[in-house]
């Protein structure tokens, strides 16, 4: 016997259906957890939004408002496809900081009520999961002798290197669909939007879920065990929308589902002009894996910064065009010329004016980093990721507008507060002086600090975490350290809306992490 796959656009409206373990989402957790279910005694369904295709009638169910200009549209970072948005991310991987889930007496609202070493085995799983070239995250020496290269190395325990690992990317819609589909215990319900989640009469457990098609089927699908697996904005819209016993929603006593919404600002700092040359193979370029920098624990504690990562990407750069740099090259093409420069005097006051990168400039032509015929420079060009203080006044809140299967659509209030900002420019700073201090070059900075916060960043990353997060105090959090609602017994929540802080990586290896963990539960659940 093998898997089912069922359109519920062809299934007869107001049918029921019967499962033990009901998924609400086929994006990187939701697949996960049925992987790590197949074979086993359970039931599984899949419920899944889109079908195997992009289907743009589909993704319109997508669009929400933003009250803030800080972000962008979140109809286009969210992909309703079987696969999420596995289908379209760019692969990068690595676990959290074990400082990044460890309370912060500076970053409000921080800590996690599990450790990083309760998920270290649970990363090993993830990395096969996501196809990396290896699950070792810590053993740059290693990483340096497979390249043929060396890492910058940082004095004085200002700034360190760190790994991390490329997915292919892993499209886990077409990469697991085989073993889902061929698997004796999963049905696979495509097209099926899940519109209300039906609690008991007692509201301490979930009965059933409903579903309608954009084609105006509706089902209801019983359960024993409920995840719902959609996504940081859906998970937190399906349980507001899921009012009518609980005028709030369902677990949110205490108002806190669809709050701390948080992502990660992005920025380009400047760039590092180098003091040699950078090597062809640097270990730097993106490849199966390479290496970001980033401030050490103690410096993030001791400027009381939230986590800021670095990468550091060799670029050709053409040479820098100040005033100086031009009356100085003016200078020595007169000389190699034989000819006495004119207009000396005014040079040389322009060269005194712009020491600095003329300075700079002198020093690296001497040193043969410019390229002799183009006069280019391969440098370093940084763009800084950086983790957001959880907010809970970043939040989701549901509107009057409606849907195309009438359900109400969320709005996000959403902005950049002043620990994100001083994380930005002090984490350059820090970045900066490790150079410095290292010998290893100097940090041409182009961010404008005139302008206001949101003018600096260059965007977001589109990693939507927050809003069902995760505390073992329901009045604290949304979901305890099992991803379990609190006050209901059979509904869990996977992805990174559990999240009570977001790092400053990719969270698709942690999604993936703390998937698997859930999966092992619900099994322990059932013996």
């Amino acid at each position: 016997m093998t898997g089912v796959i069922l359109d519920a656009k062809t299934i007869q409206t107001d049918q029921s259906l019967v499962t033990d373990v009901c998924i609400v989402g086929a994006g990187a957790a939701g697949i996960t957890i049925a992987r790590q279910l197949a074979d086993s005694q359970l039931r599984v369904s899949v419920v899944e939004s889109g079908g195997l295709e992009f289907e743009a009638e589909t993704q319109e169910l997508a669009e929400n408002q933003v009250t803030d200009t800080a972000y962008p549209d979140l109809t286009a970072s969210r992909i309703r496809q079987f696969g999420g948005t596995t289908n379209v991310w760019h692969g990068r991987c690595r676990p959290f900081q074990k400082f990044e889930m460890e309370r912060r007496d500076w970053i409000p609202n921080s800590g996690w009520p599990i450790s990083f070493d309760d998920l270290v085995p649970y990363y090993k799983a993830a990395a096969k999961v996501c196809e990396l070239p290896s699950d070792d995250f810590e053993n740059i020496d290693e990483f340096e002798r497979r390249v043929g290269s060396s890492r910058l190395s940082f004095e004085h325990n200002i700034a360190q290197n760190l790994l991390f690992h490329y997915s292919p990317p892993t499209n886990f819609g077409e990469r697991y669909w085989p073993e889902l589909i061929g698997s004796k215990n999963i049905t696979i319900l495509l097209h099926a939007n899940v519109v209300d989640i039906v609690p008991s009469d007692d509201l301490n457990k979930i009965n059933s879920v409903e579903i309608k098609t954009l084609a105006g089927n509706r089902i209801v699908l019983f359960a024993t065990i409920f995840v719902l697996a959609t996504g940081a904005i859906e998970n937190a819209r399906l349980l507001l929308i899921s009012n009518s016993r609980q005028e709030a929603g369902l677990g949110n006593a205490y108002d806190l589902v669809g709050r701390f919404f948080m992502e990660h600002p992005m920025v380009e700092p400047g760039i590092m002009l180098p003091s040699a040359p950078i090597p062809e193979n640097s270990l730097y370029d993106e490849r199966d894996s390479s290496l970001l920098v980033a401030p050490t624990p103690e410096m993030h504690a001791k400027e009381e910064i939230a986590s800021f990562t670095t990468f550091m990407f060799p670029s050709v750069y053409r040479t820098i065009e100040t005033i100086g740099v031009k009356s100085a090259r003016s200078i020595a093409r007169d000389i190699g010329d034989g000819e006495f420069p004119d207009n000396l005097v005014e040079h040389l006051q322009n060269i005194i004016t712009d020491l600095g990168s003329t300075t700079s400039y002198v020093g690296m032509k001497i040193g043969d980093l410019f390229d002799e015929e183009s006069d280019e420079l391969t440098v370093y060009w940084m763009v800084a990721s950086a983790e957001m203080s959880p907010d809970p006044e970043n939040r989701l809140i549901l509107m009057k507008s409606r849907d195309q299967l009438g359900v109400p659509q969320v709005r996000l209030s959403f902005q950049l507060g002043e620990i994100d900002r001083r994380t930005i420019l002090k984490g350059t700073e820090i970045i900066s002086r490790a150079v410095g201090a290292s010998n290893l070059g100097r940090v041409r900075l182009d961010m404008n600090r005139g302008k206001t916060w949101e003018e600096s960043i260059i965007g977001l990353r589109h990693h939507h975490m927050g809003t069902t997060r995760m505390h073992e105090n329901p009045r604290l959090g949304v979901v305890n350290q099992d991803c379990r609602v609190h006050g209901i017994s059979n509904l869990f929540i996977a992805g990174g809306s559990v999240f009570p802080t977001s790092g400053s990586g990719v969270p698709t290896l942690t999604i993936v992490a703390l998937a698997i963990r859930l999966a092992e539960k619900i099994e322990r659940e059932f013996k």
